[in-house]
């Protein structure tokens, strides 16, 4: 049996290398990891059984979100320049005023008693809220920041465009201009495959060790290391100068912390929620990419995902297809644009799931529970059976694609995607990023 070769820079230390960079940050985060699994969840529930089985509570509630809808349309309707995104400014002003108030009480807690576990628990918990909701929204939030090149916001509020990079990202882990060079630059170039500094492509994705040894992938992306060492490989340096700000902005601050408040703040405050970051959106990652067709592996209906009714579709992120295949869709309308093509989901069977989520299907994979997973996907062909989905879910996460040209010459090197994708009858335009490569080199 031959074995896969990785792709560059992966192909330069053996595997167990990375496996052990992978296990080494589990056992650093996971106890502040492990509490905010076993509290925020729960949390969210208790809201729930409130709201359904106490009429006060609902009705208070529904008035509350009714009120913030009005309050939102009106003011996205003066400073936003498109108010269909109006429900991003309560999550913009939650995410940016609660973790900070937060943080003085711990570092005022730090001040007269040290570092204790207890308070640095208390304060991740309430930081992400209630099953990740408050996680969910920034890094929802930082991600159409990245690919919005106008901004959210006109006039005078235009000051305020990169507030979920430059300042609730230091909250949760997020580097400032990440999404719009090394996201939208590098991911959004090559789709997963091999010159993706964190493709999942070569991997088996049925095992949980696998998940592990990718887990450095997503860390040295996610830092800004991979993508900044490939600008600069490929002389893209409008690129890397972006990139090489935000980078600075947010390890300065990192720093400084550890000069002016004391390592052990910076590590549990600021450093952790990188990692935690790294963690869980490296599942995300490494699910949305996750299903390949070996007899087609450049087809993005394919390794990119779908979720239908999904339980933590924040802003139709589940549409991950539409996402990759038509980036200039509103995410308000990537349900349409979904049915407007479904036809090309049906020629190939996509990977279309129903009624789960992320966290759900993360679970059925690392668990091996084929059946669950198999039972929540969508055969849109309607000619599968329960066995024979399952066995086509599986054959496409076992497949793997590794490259014999794997070397410093040859990465980033390879021709990117045909967009059009001529084999299921595709003919939407480039996404514009895609046409944006000179623009910053042209600036030097």
């Amino acid at each position: 049996m031959s074995v896969i070769k990785r792709p560059f820079p992966w192909c330069m230390a053996p595997d167990w290398v990375w496996f052990s960079q992978g296990v080494i940050s589990f056992i650093l985060c996971g106890v502040p990891l492990t509490s905010a699994i076993l509290t925020t969840l729960p949390s969210l529930a208790l809201l729930q059984w409130l709201y359904h089985n106490f009429k006060p509570v609902q009705r208070v509630t529904d008035q509350a979100r009714d009120m913030k809808r009005a309050i939102s349309q009106a003011v996205a309707n003066k400073i936003m320049l498109d108010p269909r995104n109006h429900d991003y400014l309560p999550w913009l002003f939650g995410c940016s005023v609660i973790p900070p108030i937060l943080l003085y009480w711990a570092w005022r807690r730090y001040q007269a008693y040290g570092l204790e576990i207890w308070v640095v628990l208390v304060y991740h918990h309430f930081r992400i809220g209630p099953r990740f909701r408050l996680f969910a929204h920034h890094h929802v939030l930082v991600h159409k920041e990245g690919h919005s090149h106008k901004g959210f916001f006109r006039g005078p509020f235009k000051c305020i465009n990169q507030l979920s990079g430059m300042w609730t990202g230091l909250f949760y882990g997020t580097i400032p201009f990440h999404y719009s060079m090394a996201h939208n630059k590098i991911h959004h170039r090559w789709h997963n495959d091999c010159d993706d500094v964190h493709t999942n492509i070569d991997l088996d994705r049925t095992v949980f060790s696998s998940y592990v040894t990718y887990w450095p992938r997503f860390f040295y992306y996610w830092t800004g290391v991979s993508p900044m060492v490939l600008f600069l490989k490929r002389g893209e340096y409008g690129f890397a100068k972006v990139l090489g700000q935000g980078m600075t902005y947010y390890y300065c601050v990192g720093m400084l912390l550890c000069y002016k408040v004391g390592w052990q703040f910076a590590a549990a405050y600021w450093l952790y929620p990188l990692m935690e970051s790294c963690t869980f959106l490296g599942m995300i990652a490494y699910l949305w990419h996750g299903f390949v067709e070996p007899s087609d592996p450049g087809n993005q209906y394919v390794n990119s995902i779908t979720i239908l009714n999904g339980g933590d579709n924040v802003w139709n992120e589940d549409y991950h297809v539409v996402h990759h295949h038509a980036v200039g869709v509103h995410w308000s309308d990537a349900p349409k644009h979904f049915e407007k093509h479904k036809d090309k989901y049906i020629e190939c069977n996509a990977s279309v799931f129903k009624d789960c989520e992320e966290g759900m299907m993360i679970h059925f994979i690392f668990g091996g529970l084929w059946d669950k997973l198999a039972e929540h996907f969508v055969d849109l062909s309607g000619k599968l059976s329960h066995e024979e989905k399952k066995e086509l879910l599986l054959r496409r996460l076992r497949y793997t694609k590794g490259t014999e040209a794997a070397s410093w010459i040859n990465w980033g090197a390879s021709k990117q995607r045909d967009w059009d994708l001529a084999h299921v009858g595709v003919t939407s335009a480039a996404p514009k990023e895609q046409h944006d490569t000179d623009k910053f080199q042209k600036t030097e």
